[in-house]
Order: structure tokens, then sequence, then C-alpha cells
């Protein structure tokens, strides 16, 4: 659970966010040393470490407000190279005393992303990049129907060398009707939620959109602000879908 800081709580927080992007880029390919790189002498050179995440801020007004949240981004390893207002260091008071207050300032802050209440619970609020809103072969965006029931991220299978596989969970089931998806997140800190290793699903979808069915089949009691994230990036390659779950709050 993410509370409101002190003065002396952000720099401890700046200087563990720092400490994280380095090990990050010592265990990244050239392009994800120089992306790192690029982030890190940004946060540096600012005068203001006054800081936080698109991500804790989402957090924060949702416990405060009550509501949650779904996000949906481009990774720019497959756009112009350009990062989005969701993946950099906010500095603007976005604090609202109403989530219709927080939707209109969350729609004028992130400026390429459509920002909407749910259509069956508006105390859920969706957050979609643009770019991924209009495209017809973005996996979110696929109408199917799907019964599933089980982990959301599957089950750890133990394997004789010492490793684990995943077996089972929702994404994959998803993922064969829909489009290359799979569980997981960029290593990346902006992205740094709890993981849901424990939420078990009932889902009976008939018709709906994956993007509804990611979100209608977790619950919102005592379940963290964001509920999941989406992220398109590159894997072997061709394009895939990342899908992260919060977990329930903590």
């Amino acid at each position: 659970m993410i509370n409101k800081k002190t003065h002396s709580g952000y720099k401890c927080a700046l200087m563990v966010c720092l400490s994280t992007l380095l090990m990050v880029s010592c265990c990244s390919n050239e392009a994800g040393l120089s992306e790192q790189t690029n982030i890190i002498n940004r946060i540096q050179e600012d005068p203001n470490p006054d800081f936080r995440f698109f991500m804790n801020v989402l957090q924060e007004e949702g416990h405060k407000l009550g509501c949650h949240f779904t996000l949906e981004s481009l990774n720019y390893d497959i756009t112009t190279g350009k990062e989005s207002k969701a993946d950099l260091p906010v500095r603007e008071d976005l604090s609202a005393g109403s989530i219709t207050e927080f939707v209109v300032k969350l729609r004028a802050y992130l400026g390429d992303f459509i920002v909407e209440p749910d259509s069956k619970n508006p105390k859920i609020v969706h957050i979609i990049e643009k770019a991924l809103a209009d495209d017809n072969d973005y996996p979110l965006n696929k109408v199917i129907s799907l019964n599933y029931k089980g982990k959301i991220n599957g089950t750890n299978i133990d394997n004789p060398e010492g490793s684990s596989t995943m077996s089972g969970g929702l994404v994959p089931a998803l993922a064969e009707k829909a489009g290359f998806m799979m569980w997981g997140t960029v290593d990346d800190p902006r992205m740094s939620t709890y993981y849901d290793l424990s939420t078990v699903v009932t889902v009976t979808a008939t018709n709906k959109t994956v993007r509804s069915i990611l979100t209608d089949c977790l619950p919102t009691k005592n379940y963290n602000p964001v509920m999941w994230r989406a992220m398109k990036t590159l894997s072997m390659g061709r394009p895939c879908v990342l899908v992260q779950f919060s977990g329930p709050n903590r």
C-alpha cells in the first residue's frame, strides 16, 4: 500500500529507483543500456528530487478515491523512441477530490491516451494509449469467448534440473484466441507493482473483449488500485503484449 510520503521519503525513493535502474542496465543489451542511462541522467540532472512515477500516482489516488485503474501502453522499443508520460516521473500535482476530477486531470496530463471509466463499473478507469485503442490487431481489442477457471498466473512447476516453468494461467488461455500475449513485464522499475501469484478466477465470457475479460474477472475489494497493466513490446522480433496483474492490496 502506497501512502503519502515526506520529503525525506521521496529522497529515499529516488535513491532506490536509481539503484534499480543501474542494476537493470548491467544485464541489458546495448540499446537497453542507452535507454536506461538516458533516464538516469535526466533524473540526476533535475534539481527537484521530489517526483513520483506515474504508477505510484495511480496507486495513491486510487487508495484515496476508492477507485481502480487499468493501464495499456506501448514500450517505445517499437515506436519512434519517444517516451509517454505514463513512463516518466510526475512532477505535476494530479491530486483530486473525486474520481471525475482525477479523470479530467489525467486526460489533460497524458494527452495521447484515452481515459474512460468502465461501462459497467465507473469506479474502474481504463487508461489506453490511443495508438493501441485504434489498432485492430491489438490482442486486447479482440472479441472472444472463453471459459477458464484457475490461477491468474498459473502454477509454477519445478523441473528436475532445478528450474521451474509456469503451467496454465489466464493470459496463455487468452493468447490462444487473441494473439501473442505473455505474463510478465519489461524489466523496468517504472512498472513496479505487486505480482499476483495467488488469485483464482472463473471466466465465463461470450463475445467479450480481452480487455473486459481481464477486468471483469478480478475482484475490486482488497485489490491493488492498479488492477493490471499491459504493455505492447517486442519479443523474439515480433510484437507481443506483456500483462502484469498487481495482486491483492498490501
